[in-house]
């Protein structure tokens, strides 16, 4: 609570007023004519100045912008996109290595758990974002619908030179021929091939079935990247 302010003396008091008047002693003002017998300075008190000064601080700090909200992880962010893809380019080359059918299986699990992990690691290294496990595995999906369409892609060469060999369906024979059992019936097989209705469905599951391998794995590289983060941010 402020006390009132406290009154300072200038000068001293004359025993008469202009007018004739005596003045008692320590008078302010004439109690005649009224007229005033000595300067009076009003001093503020110490706690009306420290609120004075606090009030000029509070008025000279300027509020900081509030931080802007993190962007979703879509195809909408320019950040995300740049990220997965080149995650993406990455763990598509790698599957290009020739390795044994046997370790092969096991080569394209491994890079794609770890194209998701480090399309999550880079996206935290470029915009500084902590990603929680639901966007972790949105990151991841977006670098697997890239490696998809990347390997599509590379794939088509391959295609082409199958075709110039004598077409799908002798690569077919072949393939069952090499890893079909005994009593396993091959002319029954070629049927389906002569079918364009069942060439396209096959078609589709295989692109279908390929399309949820590459991005479900790496949706859950992604959600393990971002578990990750979140255990040394909280460390």
């Amino acid at each position: 609570m402020l006390r009132p302010a406290q009154v300072r003396d200038t000068g001293i008091v004359n025993e008469f007023c202009t007018c004739g008047a005596k003045l008692p002693e320590d008078a302010l003002f004439c109690h005649k004519c009224g007229k005033p017998q000595r300067e009076i300075v009003a001093t503020q008190t110490e706690e009306q100045e420290s609120l004075d000064a606090l009030i000029a601080e509070a008025a000279a700090i300027k509020p900081e912008p509030a931080p802007a909200a993190p962007e979703g992880i879509n195809f909408r962010n320019r950040a995300a996109v740049r990220t997965a893809l080149g995650s993406a380019l990455l763990s598509s080359l790698l599957l290009q290595v020739p390795l044994p059918v046997f370790v092969k299986l096991f080569w394209i699990l491994l890079c794609l758990l770890v194209a998701g992990f480090a399309a999550v690691y880079l996206y935290h290294r470029r915009t500084g974002q902590f990603l929680s496990v639901r966007n972790g595995a949105r990151m991841g999906w977006l670098t697997g619908v890239f490696c998809f369409v990347i390997v599509l892609v590379l794939t088509v060469p391959l295609v082409i030179a199958v075709q110039q060999q004598g077409g799908f369906g002798a690569a077919f024979r072949k393939q069952i021929q090499e890893n079909a059992g005994p009593g396993f019936n091959i002319e029954e097989a070629m049927k389906m091939m002569d079918s364009p209705a069942a060439v396209a469905t096959t078609l589709i599951f295989v692109l279908g079935f390929y399309f949820m391998i590459f991005t479900g794995l790496t949706m859950i590289g992604g959600a393990l990247g971002a578990k990750v983060l979140e255990k040394d941010q909280a460390g």
